[in-house]
């Protein structure tokens, strides 16, 4: 089951029915995703580890939030702009901010208690990784349908990456915000995942040209401080290979397995946030 262990919840004074309410919700998920989550299918397995990630960051916040004191709250978010920076905090989008105060202060709380090798740590690299979708979304889809919209008429003109497929026919309805994930990023800045006999990816590499060039000018125009060409390209290929990396190695090992370890948890936190920063690497050079 992927969820916190009952006592670390239970520390936070938080009802022991409301915590196995809770654990219901967070396995029957599981459980109505289990054959999206092994299928073969990208598509489809991408959208269940979504949703299962929506629904134990959904939970495990709302939990925790309404349990950390005024005290411990304002600790962690002071933590986390001294890491992230004072500018890009006050540009992450609120449900982003208490995704990752949440993560901190759970992680905290658990590798200070007695066993806390022991300990299901699934939850605190879903919350990193929500926040990081949410920031994703804003900037790889949202802001790039704005862009889209203020430059065509017709969405028949949009790449196809940001349109639904009906019966396997490109659509003129745009995908919602909802559907896009961590994993739509590649086909949205224009590339396709290379994979080898045992479904491993090996690479990446252009997929359309059109749609590369597309999200180059929306890149070079909207998204970035700075619009020359090489060094867009090259911030680029940074930010989704970042993405890719949190996607691969933290996301969906945190839905998969039975328990995601400390060592896990400890390399999620630092890698996006209070080490390697990569999380204020990608955003300090972005101006939404």
């Amino acid at each position: 089951m992927i969820a916190f262990q009952q006592d670390i919840l239970s520390g936070f004074g938080i009802d022991a029915f409301i915590i196995q309410d809770s654990f219901n919700q967070i396995q029957m998920a599981r459980v109505s995703l289990k054959n999206d989550l092994e299928s073969s299918d990208d598509a489809a397995k991408e959208s269940a580890l979504k949703k299962l990630q929506d629904k134990v960051a959904e939970i495990v916040s709302n939990l925790t939030q309404s349990a950390l004191s005024t005290k411990d709250h304002q600790y962690f978010e002071d933590y986390l702009i001294g890491e992230l920076t004072e500018e890009v905090w006050r540009r992450l989008d609120d449900k982003s901010k208490a995704f990752l105060i949440t993560a901190k202060s759970n992680y905290e709380s658990m590798i200070k208690m007695k066993d806390s090798e022991t300990f299901d740590y699934s939850g605190v690299c879903l919350l990193v990784t929500k926040a990081l979708e949410v920031e994703t979304t804003k900037r790889f889809f949202i802001s790039y349908k704005n862009f889209l919209e203020q430059k065509y008429s017709s969405v028949s003109r949009w790449p196809f990456a940001l349109r639904q497929r009906d019966r396997g026919q490109i659509t003129e309805t745009v995908i919602s915000d909802s559907e896009f994930t961590l994993g739509s990023v590649v086909s949205v800045i224009g590339l396709k995942r290379d994979y080898d006999t045992d479904g491993n990816i090996t690479g990446y590499q252009i997929a359309h040209v059109g749609t590369k060039n597309e999200f180059l000018d929306y890149a070079r125009n909207n998204l970035f401080k700075f619009s020359e060409r090489r060094r867009v390209e090259a911030e680029i290929d940074k930010d989704y290979h970042f993405i890719e990396k949190v996607r691969l190695d933290y996301r969906n090992p945190s839905a998969h397995r039975d328990r995601l370890t400390i060592t896990s948890a400890r390399g999620c936190l630092e890698y996006v946030i209070d080490v390697q920063h990569m999380l204020k690497e990608m955003l300090s050079t972005m101006k939404i």
